[in-house]
């Protein structure tokens, strides 16, 4: 059965450090979209992963703050917009989707990729 995604889910996968990229950890993500780059067509997901701050941390550049109990996330978190994160379907967790984005929380995430290019 094919995985369904739709644009502004919340899904978890495995995302890899920027510092130590073979080390990864499972987390929230934002689901952009599918993209067509691969070995076949609708190979790739495009993500950008959510993050919390434990107090010691701050938000950087990029970061886009979230309604977190809208989307059904247990603590205050931010999207990184600046992480694209291809991912192969196969390692989405297909069972959890507590909720999804809103249209402004999206268009706010899209305007800072943008600003990459």
């Amino acid at each position: 059965m094919a995985l369904k995604l739709q644009k502004g889910e919340v899904r978890r996968t495995w995302v890899p450090f920027n510092d130590q990229p073979s080390q990864a950890k499972f987390r929230p993500v934002v689901v952009l979209g599918w993209s067509k780059f691969g070995p076949g067509e609708d190979a790739v997901v495009l993500t950008v992963p959510i993050t919390s701050f434990d107090g010691q941390a701050k938000p950087l550049n990029g970061d886009i703050e979230l309604d977190w109990k809208a989307c059904g996330l247990t603590k205050k978190s931010w999207a990184r917009a600046r992480r694209v994160w291809g991912v192969d379907p196969k390692i989405i967790d297909q069972h959890y989707c507590p909720g999804r984005i809103t249209s402004s929380e999206m268009s706010l995430i899209l305007l800072e990729i943008e600003a990459m290019f």
